[in-house]
C-alpha cells in the first residue's frame, strides 16, 4: 500500500478491526464517527453474510462496493452502524439474522467511541446465532 493510500487500498476487516479504526479516526478527527470509507474499512458480502453500515438488515444492494452505503456523515451527532446479515440458516441460527454493531461519538472531541453490539436485538451469550460469533457481544463498551 502506498502512503495516503488507505482509501483507495484497503484491506478486508473484521468486526474487532472496524472498532480500532473508527477509536483512531475519532481520537484523529475528534468531532465524530466516519464511514466506512473515511475510516479505511472495507468489508465486501460473503457467501454466508452480507454485510452494511445500515441501522437495518444489509442485502445485496446496500453494500455493492464493500464500503458500506453512507456517502456523507454531518460533523456532529453521527451514529455510525456495522452490521452484518446471514444469508441462510446456518446450524440452528434462523436465515435473516443480525449482527448490530452502533458506534456513537461520546459527545467529547476526541473522547473514546461508545459501541453497543447486538444480534438479532439480543445481548444473551447463549442464544442460537451468538455461538456462531462468540466474541461479537464482547465488543460492547459502557
Amino acid at each position: 500500500m502506498k502512503k495516503n493510500d488507505i482509501n483507495t487500498n484497503p484491506v478486508f476487516k473484521t468486526p474487532a478491526e472496524y472498532v480500532k479504526l473508527q477509536d483512531a479516526y475519532v481520537a484523529e478527527k475528534g468531532i465524530r464517527v466516519g464511514n466506512w470509507k473515511e475510516i479505511g474499512y472495507l468489508m465486501q458480502n460473503s457467501s454466508n453474510y452480507w454485510y452494511c453500515d445500515a441501522s437495518s438488515a444489509c442485502d445485496d444492494s446496500k453494500n455493492a462496493k464493500g464500503y458500506g452505503a453512507t456517502a456523507s456523515v454531518a460533523d456532529n451527532n453521527y451514529v455510525g452502524y456495522w452490521t452484518a446479515t446471514n444469508k441462510a440458516t446456518l446450524n440452528d441460527c434462523a436465515a435473516k439474522q443480525d449482527w448490530k454493531l452502533v458506534t456513537a461519538q461520546n459527545g467529547s472531541a476526541g473522547g473514546m467511541v461508545k459501541y453497543a453490539a447486538t444480534i438479532h436485538g439480543s445481548t444473551s451469550e447463549t442464544d442460537d446465532c451468538a455461538v456462531l460469533t462468540p466474541n461479537f457481544l464482547k465488543l460492547t463498551t459502557n
